[in-house]
């Protein structure tokens, strides 16, 4: 809790929280779920487990995921990969939520 000239004020935050029905009626939607269930979990670093996003940078044809948070040049998993358009995006950069 913070004061301010004498009004005391708190927030409270819940990221994830379900939405309510006035965020639903007023065109908000639920964030789009991710299934995992075919492979061991979401890509991670090797190095610091910082979760595939959309700053990784993939280079060598899509065989390698820089991490954008330490650095390190990571093998991407065979279910994971895919192949780079001429601009260096993954082809499936637009159906792949995380990215």
């Amino acid at each position: 809790m913070q004061t301010l000239s004498g009004l005391t004020f708190g927030v409270m935050v819940q990221p994830l929280a379900a939405l309510s029905q006035l965020e639903l009626n007023n065109g908000l939607e639920p964030l789009p779920e991710i299934n995992y269930e075919d492979v061991n979990g979401p890509f991670r670093c090797n190095r610091c487990k910082g979760y595939v996003n959309p700053h990784f940078q993939f280079t060598s044809e899509g065989r390698k995921a820089i991490c954008n948070l330490c650095l390190y040049q990571n093998d991407v998993p065979p279910g994971y990969f895919c192949a780079l358009n001429e601009y260096g995006v993954r082809n499936d950069k637009e159906i792949r939520n995380e990215l």
